[in-house]
């Protein structure tokens, strides 16, 4: 496993440095430095709503080089401009390509705490942390015992260092609540094998109380998962890959947090016409004039009257005294035509009430900030608005120091946040603080005078920090173009209870636990990999590997997502569940799931296909459920939808459509996509633990497309996996009598969405074919048109002559009989397998067993036999 040669290599690694600096050396360098028992580290991921820890790391073991160059230094300074709660470093040499340097100059030339993530297991390296600088060490739970744990956090407490404790599963987080972790991090990641789950965090969240600080570790990428994270009441995020990858990390940074209501901007200490140059190009909210001979930005009222005749006339102007006579501050707002009077000296409230009533501006009150006395003091203040800035005796501000932002949590007025402000800080100001506006002034100079580079990186930094933001969710279920809501008004209320519902219930832990035992005890996931050593050999080239939904319990894939959606429907109070099918898989694992959950269920099926299929229309009859034979149209799995959408216009209050693929109105592509996603997500990690690395090519076959979204998914950032989708072809595609909508298809809609669809020349749905019945539709799921849009996903056409071959090649050659539809997938991998190297891997989505398909192929053969 990777875990125990990263443990192999520490303690090589140990033994060298033990004989160039001995453990009473270290140890004793170490008890010289400063103990800071505050703990910056935990106080750092306390601060905000949710606190990032951004990594800085040049490789790891599951990715290879992740940054060919490598400016760690630069890379760690973005971060804390970023608005980066905390510095992560990787230091483990071998698999990570890490250095006890880079944390060393990363803590030397940052404000932020600096953990150093590597794999400890020798109180040495706990004394060499805190010489290099760190505040915090990354203890884990898998290769510690709970006797070293405990010892651990023992030697790292009395050097003021905070101790990340890692754990990965239920038996783990018990481990570090035992020997009183104060930050427990779950890691998505298995360190065994370096697969990912992004949920693994939330649903251990619930073991851990809310007094302990949380942290979820690898596998975040979207705004979607870290506002999960905050739902799920946890306080900071690990994100390495992301971040590293990420050009600017700023940017990434505010499209991971969400987007942050509107901040006013203030840039205080304005002096000169170049200034003002600066100030009309980047055109923050308000500039400040201090009209006090205390500041060295005094300006005279000549000098302020300039300033103001350049101004741009749309940016707001403030006037800033410090216990001047009221009848000069009437005079000079006058003058000047001043839209604020901020008051920074020790007036009191008789003094605002009296500039209220003499000038018709509004009246800023600054308070210095030196305890929450300070500030509770003038919770109630007749000023328009409050300032907070730091308190420093002798000054009255400006003087680029800070103060502790975590006394402003319960203030419940609008205020304005000063002290100390700059480009290294401004973002974390801002996401902590949720101010109505900030006020910088030294923290945009050089030499006492305003630095036009300093100002517009800090209003770049505060627009990015306010505006980016990134639609995770494809907005009303859009993937480029495609899918959306194409409803009558009539079912308008039901989708929309639906994705309300889902929304609802997809992150409940309860929800979660329970669909997880339905898949692992009823369906009887994970399902196999299977390596065709046979296949594989007799084609030569590539490994085949296959993935076995066959084995599932009601010989498909459909019932990952059947569970999942009867279970929803049960949380919405349905008593009736409803559904189209074609094959018969979906409609056999509809039956099977509502018969388990006692609900009444109906079944829409082409009067061709129940032909083509009588032996599951049995099944589904035998359990419980109603068929109905769709005489309409082609009489196939088109004409089945059509009907199941007109039955559930005529009772939406206790009847849900479970809807067999990814395809129909947002969210059903959302929904069946997220449950059959499980699919790539166990195949991801099994082929990690058989091979070490990930497959060259991931294929399926491809009608409306839900077994091959849900073998996709977790593929799809993996740009070196090659996506190969199977459609269809019939007869072939240069007849009429195929069902191939990527190779022959045109954007359309029809069932709700946008999409391609097979369609004639005036626009009308085309009759199509195939011998498969699982595949005779004539369109494919919205984000299978993204994917083929954007170049990520290859789709092919495969006639019924190849899926025959295929059908009855691996069943002879594996003693594995498939369905016909998944026989198409085989279909195309007996074609390119013979092309690949022999370390090229290719895994087949085997979506169904083909019990049901021997009397047709046998009737396709010219041999006559009955179901």
């Amino acid at each position: 496993m990777i875990l125990d040669k990263l443990v192999q290599a520490t303690q090589k690694r140990l033994i060298k440095q033990k004989q160039q600096k001995s453990l009473e050396d270290v140890k004793r360098e170490a008890l010289t430095l400063p103990i800071d028992k505050n703990f910056p580290f935990e106080q750092a991921l306390s601060q905000q709503d949710i606190n990032f820890i951004c990594e800085v790391k040049k490789a790891s073991p599951s990715k290879g080089i992740i940054a060919p160059d490598f400016p760690y230094l630069e890379i760690a300074k973005e971060y804390e401009q970023a608005g980066a709660s905390a510095i992560s470093v990787l230091t483990e040499p071998d698999y990570f390509l890490g250095s006890d340097t880079y944390l060393k100059e990363i803590a030397k030339n940052v404000n932020i705490p600096v953990l150093r993530k590597d794999f400890t297991i020798d109180e040495y390296q706990i004394y060499e942390a805190k010489i290099l600088g760190a505040s915090a060490i990354l203890l884990i739970c898998a290769i510690l015992s709970e006797e070293k744990l405990k010892y651990f956090l023992q030697i790292a407490d009395s050097l003021g260092l905070s101790c990340l404790v890692e754990a990965h599963d239920e038996a783990e987080i018990q481990k570090a609540l035992n020997v009183n972790a104060r930050i427990i991090g779950v890691n998505n990641r298995n360190l065994k094998d370096f697969s990912v789950d992004v949920r693994n965090s939330l649903k251990l969240r619930h073991l851990v109380p809310e007094n302990i600080i949380f942290v979820s570790e690898s596998g975040l990428k979207t705004a979607e998962d870290i506002e999960l994270l905050r739902q799920n009441h946890v306080q900071a995020a690990l994100i390495g890959e992301t971040f590293m990858r990420a050009l600017d990390k700023t940017a990434e940074l505010s499209k991971l947090y969400g987007k942050m209501p509107s901040v006013q901007t203030k840039i205080c200490g304005i002096t000169r016409l170049e200034d003002i140059s600066i100030i009309n190009e980047v055109k923050p909210d308000y500039i400040g004039f201090i009209f006090t001979k205390l500041s060295h930005r005094y300006i005279s009222e000549d000098t302020a009257t300039k300033l103001v005749k350049n101004l741009n006339p749309q940016i707001k102007k403030v006037g800033v005294f410090v216990d001047e006579q009221p009848e000069i501050i009437e005079k000079l707002a006058s003058k000047l035509s001043l839209d604020v009077v901020q008051l920074h000296g020790n007036e009191d409230e008789e003094m605002i009430r009296t500039i209220k009533q003499q000038t018709d501006v509004q009246v800023w009150k600054a308070v210095r900030v030196k305890s929450l006395a300070d500030i509770e003091k003038w919770q109630n203040s007749s000023a328009d608005m409050l300032l907070f800035d730091t308190y420093t005796e002798n000054t009255i501000g400006g003087t680029g120091k800070t103060f502790n932002w975590q006394l402003l949590k319960n203030v419940k007025r609008k205020f304005i946040l000063a002290g100390g402000l700059n480009i290294k800080n401004i973002a974390r100001a801002i996401r902590t603080c949720k101010p109505y506006a900030v006020d910088i002034s030294s923290g945009v100079e050089t030499n006492h005078l305003k630095d036009e580079r300093k100002i517009k990186q800090l209003m770049s930094t505060i627009r990015k920090v306010i505006t980016m933001t990134i639609d995770t969710k494809h907005k009303k279920g859009r993937f480029g173009i495609h899918g959306g809501q194409y409803m009558p008004e009539t079912l308008m209320n039901a989708v929309i209870e639906l994705e309300e519902a889902y929304n609802k219930y997809k992150n409940d832990p309860d929800f979660i636990r329970e669909l997880e035992d339905l898949q692992i005890n009823y369906t009887g996931r994970p399902s196999l990999l299977y390596y065709a050593e046979k296949m594989s050999k007799d084609l030569g080239g590539a490994k085949i590997y296959l993935k076995r939904e066959d084995l599932n319990h009601t010989g498909s894939h459909k019932l990952n997502n059947v569970l999942g959606q009867i279970l929803l429907a049960k949380r919405m109070g349905k008593t009736r569940v409803i559904a189209e099918t074609g094959a018969g898989q979906h409609g056999v694992a509809t039956a099977t799931a509502a018969a388990l959950m006692g609900m009444e269920c109906e079944i829409f099926m082409g009067k061709e296909d129940t032909e083509r299929q009588a032996l599951n229309v049995y099944r589904m009859e035998l359990l419980g459920a109603k068929v109905h034979a769709v005489t309409s149209g082609t009489q196939t799995l088109k004409d089945a939808v059509n009907e199941a959408l007109r039955e559930w216009t005529r009772r939406i209050d206790d009847t849900h459509y479970v809807l067999g693929s990814v395809m129909g109105p947002h969210p059903f592509p959302t929904i069946v996509r997220d449950f059959q996603s499980v699919i790539s997500r166990e195949a991801r990690q099994q082929i990690l633990e058989k091979e070490g690395r990930l497959p060259s090519v991931v294929m399926a076959c491809v009608g409306g497309g839900s077994n091959a979204m849900g073998m996709f998914y977790n593929f799809i950032n993996d740009k070196d996996v090659k996506l190969i989708g199977c459609e269809a072809a019939g007869k072939g595609i240069d007849t009429d009598q195929h069902a191939a909508t990527i190779a022959k298809g045109t954007e359309g809609i029809f069932h709700g969405m946008k999409s391609y669809f097979c369609q004639d020349k005036y626009g009308q749905i085309a009759p199509v074919y195939s011998i498969s019945a699982g595949l005779d539709y004539p369109g494919i799921g919205p984000e299978h048109a993204y994917l083929h849009d954007i170049g990520r996903a290859q789709y092919v056409p495969i006639t019924d002559d190849e899926a025959v071959n295929a059908f009855e090649y691996l069943s002879r050659t594996e003693g594995i009989i498939p369905a016909i539809e998944s026989a198409h997938a085989v279909a195309h991998a007996m074609k390119i397998a013979p092309q690949m190297n022999k370390d090229d891997i290719i895994i087949i989505c085997l979506s169904g067993r083909g019990d049901k398909d021997v009397a047709a192929m046998a009737r396709y053969r010219g041999v006559k036999i009955h179901d």
